[in-house]
Protein backbone atom coordinates (compact mmCIF):
# COMPACT_ATOMS: atom_id res chain seq x y z
CA UNK A 1 0.00 0.00 0.00
CA UNK A 2 2.73 2.54 0.66
CA UNK A 3 4.67 1.34 -2.15
CA UNK A 4 1.71 1.69 -4.37
CA UNK A 5 1.11 5.36 -2.57
CA UNK A 6 4.18 6.64 -3.07
CA UNK A 7 4.77 5.42 -6.89
CA UNK A 8 1.33 7.36 -7.36
CA UNK A 9 2.69 10.47 -5.33
CA UNK A 10 5.81 10.66 -7.72
CA UNK A 11 4.18 10.07 -10.66
CA UNK A 12 1.66 13.06 -9.46
CA UNK A 13 4.81 15.31 -8.57
CA UNK A 14 6.28 14.14 -12.34
CA UNK A 15 3.05 15.88 -14.19
CA UNK A 16 1.60 18.58 -12.21
CA UNK A 17 2.46 21.29 -13.99
CA UNK A 18 2.76 20.14 -17.25
CA UNK A 19 0.78 21.10 -20.31
CA UNK A 20 0.32 17.28 -21.47
CA UNK A 21 -0.70 14.96 -18.16
CA UNK A 22 -1.94 11.91 -20.01
CA UNK A 23 -4.43 9.66 -18.94
CA UNK A 24 -2.37 8.63 -15.91
CA UNK A 25 -2.83 11.78 -14.23
CA UNK A 26 -6.60 11.57 -14.63
CA UNK A 27 -6.61 7.94 -13.46
CA UNK A 28 -4.65 9.06 -10.49
CA UNK A 29 -7.23 12.53 -9.65
CA UNK A 30 -10.05 9.92 -9.36
CA UNK A 31 -8.80 7.28 -7.53
CA UNK A 32 -6.60 9.42 -5.32
CA UNK A 33 -8.80 12.17 -2.62
CA UNK A 34 -5.17 13.21 -1.05
CA UNK A 35 -3.67 14.25 -4.63
CA UNK A 36 -7.12 15.26 -6.05
CA UNK A 37 -6.98 18.21 -3.30
CA UNK A 38 -2.85 18.89 -4.19
CA UNK A 39 -3.94 19.12 -7.59
CA UNK A 40 -6.62 21.71 -7.06
CA UNK A 41 -4.67 23.78 -4.36
CA UNK A 42 -1.83 23.45 -6.74
CA UNK A 43 -4.56 25.15 -9.62
CA UNK A 44 -5.43 27.63 -7.30
CA UNK A 45 -2.50 28.53 -6.27
CA UNK A 46 -0.98 29.06 -10.00
CA UNK A 47 -3.76 31.13 -11.24
CA UNK A 48 -4.24 33.75 -8.17
CA UNK A 49 -1.51 36.14 -9.37
CA UNK A 50 -1.65 37.97 -4.94
CA UNK A 51 -0.87 34.11 -3.65
CA UNK A 52 1.46 33.54 -6.09
CA UNK A 53 3.32 37.25 -5.25
CA UNK A 54 3.29 36.70 -2.23
CA UNK A 55 5.03 33.62 -2.12
CA UNK A 56 7.49 35.29 -4.31
CA UNK A 57 8.26 37.79 -1.45
CA UNK A 58 8.57 34.84 0.96
CA UNK A 59 10.83 32.80 -0.66
CA UNK A 60 13.28 36.86 -1.51
CA UNK A 61 12.52 37.06 2.45
CA UNK A 62 13.66 33.27 3.32
CA UNK A 63 16.96 33.78 0.48
CA UNK A 64 18.02 37.02 1.63
CA UNK A 65 17.96 36.05 5.76
CA UNK A 66 19.83 32.90 4.74
CA UNK A 67 22.70 34.90 3.05
CA UNK A 68 22.83 37.62 6.06
CA UNK A 69 23.13 34.51 8.22
CA UNK A 70 25.91 33.49 5.88
CA UNK A 71 27.41 36.45 6.13
CA UNK A 72 27.43 37.63 9.60
CA UNK A 73 28.91 33.83 9.78
CA UNK A 74 31.74 34.72 8.04
CA UNK A 75 32.62 37.96 9.79
CA UNK A 76 32.65 36.73 12.78
CA UNK A 77 34.78 33.81 11.96
CA UNK A 78 37.16 36.32 10.11
CA UNK A 79 36.92 38.44 13.52
CA UNK A 80 37.90 35.22 15.35
CA UNK A 81 40.38 34.88 13.51
CA UNK A 82 42.15 37.99 13.33
CA UNK A 83 41.30 38.00 17.41
CA UNK A 84 43.24 34.41 17.86
CA UNK A 85 46.11 36.24 15.65
CA UNK A 86 46.32 38.98 18.04
CA UNK A 87 46.46 36.89 21.11
CA UNK A 88 49.13 34.81 19.63
CA UNK A 89 50.87 38.00 18.66
CA UNK A 90 50.63 39.13 22.16
CA UNK A 91 51.82 36.06 23.51
CA UNK A 92 55.09 35.94 21.23
CA UNK A 93 55.84 39.51 22.19
CA UNK A 94 55.75 39.12 26.33
CA UNK A 95 57.81 35.85 26.14
CA UNK A 96 60.01 38.16 24.18
CA UNK A 97 60.33 36.63 20.51
CA UNK A 98 61.58 38.77 17.99
CA UNK A 99 59.40 41.20 16.27
CA UNK A 100 60.56 39.51 12.98
CA UNK A 101 59.74 36.31 13.97
CA UNK A 102 56.22 37.39 15.17
CA UNK A 103 55.58 39.22 11.37
CA UNK A 104 56.76 35.61 10.00
CA UNK A 105 54.30 33.76 12.08
CA UNK A 106 51.27 36.08 12.40
CA UNK A 107 51.88 38.08 8.93
CA UNK A 108 51.23 40.84 11.65
CA UNK A 109 53.02 44.19 10.24
CA UNK A 110 55.99 45.05 12.46
CA UNK A 111 53.66 48.85 13.29
CA UNK A 112 51.28 46.04 14.41
CA UNK A 113 52.86 44.25 16.54
CA UNK A 114 55.33 47.45 18.02
CA UNK A 115 51.64 48.23 19.19
CA UNK A 116 50.14 45.24 20.72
Amino acid sequence: MLAANLRDGHVFYQCEGKSDKGDTMEILLKSDPVLARAHDEYVHFTEDKQLHMAYEAREKYRRDQLFMLSSARQEGRAEGREKGIYEIATKMKRSGMAFELIRQFTSLSLEEIAEI
